[in-house]
């Protein structure tokens, strides 16, 4: 009934177009000082296997680059669909939202601005979700989880 959440792929992605992009940049940085040193060298040391290994390692560090950049964009999409499908789940779950504003993923929750039908708005409402995808709305009266009540004292 409720659409799937997955961050942890995206988050990969991400932690993966970061480390690409550390062996990818300097790798280009270097190719690219090779060539310059490369051009300035005399007619004789201007060889066929120098001017391969600069064209090897010029288009590894493009390729790597080129790479990191697909997994980024690949993780910042996932990430999109993620905070869609909570959204969606939240609306599904709760018809009293109208709206969902301001969304931030915390890591084990999300922070989220309802708007309500009524027009009045929560802000900073819990949004946990179960193993199937189902929000778990806390401090927000008459949705979701209610805050367990203060013992009185005296009682």
């Amino acid at each position: 009934m409720f659409t799937d959440v997955d961050y942890m792929t995206p988050m990969v992605l991400l932690a993966c177009a970061v480390i690409v992009g550390l062996f990818g940049v300097p790798l280009l940085v270097h190719a690219l000082f090779r060539w310059r040193v490369f051009k300035r060298a005399p007619e004789p040391l201007q060889t066929y296997a120098r001017r391969r290994g600069l064209r090897v390692e010029s288009l590894l560090g493009a390729a790597l680059i080129v790479a990191g950049a697909a997994l980024a964009a690949a993780g910042m999409a996932g990430l999109g669909r993620a905070e869609d499908a909570v959204v969606g789940n939240v609306l599904r779950a709760e018809p009293e939202v109208a709206a969902v504003e301001d969304y931030t993923w915390t890591g084990s929750h999300a922070l989220v601005d309802l708007r309500m039908q009524d027009g009045s708005v929560h802000e900073d409402a819990r949004v946990a979700l179960l193993p199937d995808g189902e929000p778990r709305i806390e401090g927000v009266p008459g949705l979701g989880v209610e805050p367990a009540p203060e013992d009185e004292p005296g009682s």
